[in-house]
């Protein structure tokens, strides 16, 4: 930091090094020891865990193929540039947007704001971002609400957006910023940076393709993508998750208008990087450069928090919120300020309020961060009516971020948090099977649920879902048990908060993706850790730097460049727009399907869609049921007899199509066969002689029929 913003943080907290170490010769070789330790047995569980993996789209063999065709279709400039270059234009206007809004919000609570969060960029700059996209995302809203989702209103927030980046741009002095940042740098700290530059880049490729990520075609762009279709925001009772909060599905709205959806996957991307620069922030400002890039390498190589950023979802998005708002919170029960202190905490409640306006567990955040700080009012550090004060504060700023999806669920449903809290509100459930889901939750689980929990942290179970594991790096958890020896405030508020987090989420979900928030907090404590144990000794730097790389090159590289999700994908030929050339199995065959229809079908043409299936890019009105939700076509017609029946039922409604996925209709017609019969003989009549079969691809997995 310049000399100025280490004066404003010395006022806020207190020094790093005024703190009494136990930073000792014998501390230094213990941790070194204990590290190099467990390192090895977390390694040999992983090794042993993804032993029997196999890699079906590729291999060593014919990766070299694999680059020679992305080359020679890079020279030939076979692949949608255009559409890269519009991506680029509407991922920049959509960042000028969320920047030039979120420093307006925060300058009209927090006039002050770059030294009430401690004079450092790297955390205000992310708050920024945190309270601009939060903004877009209520417009969104509004517009999706009120009927407005179209082109017009997209290209006219884009203009603005682009207006916006303009400005900043101009006055941003790129003058001696390299100088600046590489003024004091150790050989150790270029190397680092370095690393850490090319690995978040190196994730923005994938951005560039089509999505294939289950969730992601389902909810994250598949609601979106039908309220575009439909020109409105409308809850659709065969996906439950139409009924939730969806802050994220509302920014991804946005390309998805434009036709631009690598964006949403740069969006997703950009979350990932603004949580990394928290994260160096906080530990910069206590242990210096160094060991704040170990604290955001580590985050940046935990294959948990990388493979959100590939993907279109809202988990970094909640997350991102989370960790902005912890920070604030922490910072605004640090502040000597009153009046500082309380403007922290609005903003506090306005970032969780994103979080649960993002996914309904930030309702558990903020829960968790409310009786916190209620531990205040017997503390004494500060008077009762002044922390009654501050909670009220709170509670507000939660209640203006999150009030919107209230309002929409309560219009739909009379349930401001529908499906839950029937009771309390006095409502019905919307259809009977809306009683759930319920997340895979250690309460539920018990013992044997923590057990596999540590198992797919360390990544030991075999399984090749990179969303739940940290992989051997989740070594450096055990440097957490040093933060209590720090006596400071701040950190003390941070790591209070983090641990009791991750208890507190761990009843409700054992699904570690959704933890990422909490795991961004922990990395940054980790990080002041390792400074605490291991701090001005060289050896015990470059060990650290070793551990990084090795936990990098293992795995995460090999998935980057070896797993069928990208390797088949051309990254130098950008070759986004062909409905072919992807080795995904049935993913290459709904790109088909959908072409099949955008071509074929009428414009005014209505889709059933029959068994789970991945709804994005279907080119028509469509109603699909989720895997949590009852078919479509077994609600409407159970109590039917005949093929005809079921026919004329459809028609009702409104649809002219059917769009089958053979296997997944199968599956669910097994289940419900044994207790409706007549039901089973009904659909097999009407699919026989009451739907005229139009397509069906190769395998026969998937097949478009015409509604007689």
């Amino acid at each position: 930091m310049m000399k100025s913003d280490q004066k404003v943080a010395a006022d806020v907290h207190e020094d790093m090094r005024s703190i009494p170490s136990l930073d000792s010769k014998l501390l230094s070789t213990c941790a070194s020891i204990t590290l190099v330790g467990a390192f090895a047995a977390v390694f040999y569980l992983f090794l042993m865990g993804f032993r029997a993996e196999s890699w079906p789209a590729a291999n060593i063999g014919n990766v070299g193929e694999l680059l020679r065709k992305a080359i020679e279709d890079f020279l030939h400039f076979k692949g949608d540039y255009w559409l890269a270059i519009r991506s680029l234009l509407g991922f920049i206007s959509i960042l000028g947007f969320a920047y030039g809004a979120g420093k307006f919000i925060l300058r009209a609570i927090c006039a002050d704001y770059k030294s009430m969060l401690l004079g450092n960029a790297y955390i205000y700059v992310p708050v920024i971002f945190a309270l601009g996209t939060f903004i877009a995302s209520l417009i969104w809203l509004i517009l999706g609400g009120l009927g407005f989702i179209n082109t017009k209103a997209a290209y006219i927030l884009s203009g603005v957006g682009l207006i916006f980046f303009g400005h900043e741009f101009m006055q941003f002095r790129f003058k001696g910023k390299a100088a600046e940042f590489l003024h004091g740098a150790s050989f150790l700290d270029i190397i680092l940076s370095c690393l850490l530059v090319l690995w978040i880049g190196s994730w923005a490729a994938p951005s560039i393709f089509k999505e294939f990520f289950l969730d992601s075609l389902v909810y994250q762009l598949g609601l979106p993508w039908q309220y575009l279709l439909d020109g409105k925001i409308a809850t659709n009772p065969y996906n439950i998750y139409s009924y939730f909060s969806q802050n994220a599905e509302m920014l991804f709205l946005w390309p998805l208008v434009l036709k631009l959806e690598p964006v949403a996957k740069l969006i997703s991307w950009f979350f990932w990087i603004c949580m990394i620069s928290t994260i160096y922030g906080i530990v910069r400002e206590f242990c210096g450069r160094t060991f704040a890039l170990i604290a955001a390498a580590l985050f940046a190589f935990w294959p948990a928090t990388f493979w959100q950023a590939s993907i279109s979802k809202g988990d970094n998005a909640y997350a991102f919120y989370t960790l902005t708002a912890s920070l604030v919170w922490t910072q605004s029960w640090c502040s000597k300020n009153i009046a500082e202190s309380r403007k922290l905490m609005l903003v506090s409640g306005v970032l969780i309020g994103c979080a649960a306006g993002t996914k309904y567990s930030g309702l558990i955040s903020f829960s968790h961060m409310f009786l916190l700080s209620s531990i205040f009012l017997f503390r004494g550090d500060a008077s009762p009516s002044e922390v009654a004060k501050k909670l009220s504060l709170f509670a507000l700023g939660a209640l203006i971020a999150f009030s919107p999806w209230m309002i929409k669920s309560a219009m739909a449903t009379g349930n401001p948090v529908y499906p839950y809290f029937i009771k309390l509100f006095s409502t019905q459930l919307v259809r009977p099977w809306h009683a759930g889901p319920y997340p895979d939750s250690g309460i539920s689980r018990g013992f044997h649920g923590y057990v596999l929990f540590f198992r797919w942290v360390i990544g030991a179970s075999g399984i090749a879902d990179f969303g739940n594991t940290l992989g051997p790096l989740a070594v450096f958890l055990i440097f957490f048990c040093f933060v209590p020896f720090i006596k400071n405030r701040f950190i003390s508020l941070l790591a209070i908060l983090a641990a009791s987090g991750w208890a507190l989420f761990t009843l409700f979900s054992l699904v570690l993706r959704y933890q990422i928030g909490y795991l961004g907090l922990t990395c940054a404590l980790i990080g002041v850790s390792l400074c605490f144990c291991f701090k001005d000794r060289k050896n015990a730097q470059i060990l650290l730097v070793f551990m990084l790389i090795l936990g990098l090159l293992w795995k995460p590289a090999k998935m980057l460049f070896l797993n069928n999700a990208f390797v088949a994908m051309k990254m130098l030929a950008l070759n986004v727009a062909t409905e072919t050339g992807y080795i995904f199995g049935d993913i290459q065959e709904l790109y088909q399907c959908n072409a099949f229809m955008d071509k074929m079908l009428p414009q005014n043409a209505v889709i059933a869609v029959v068994g789970e299936n991945r709804i994005f890019g279907i080119p028509r009105k469509f109603t699909a049921s989720s895997q949590h939700d009852e078919q479509l076509l077994f609600d409407i017609g159970k109590e039917l007899k005949d093929g005809k029946s079921l026919s004329r039922k459809l028609v009702s409604l409104g649809y002219t199509h059917i769009f089958l996925n053979v296997s997944q209709w199968d599956h669910c017609a097994a289940k419900k066969c044994p207790e409706y019969p007549a039901f089973c003989s009904a659909t097999e009549d009407f699919f026989a002689k009451h739907a005229s079969l139009l397509a069906q691809t190769s395998t026969k997995a998937f097949r478009i029929y015409k509604i007689n």
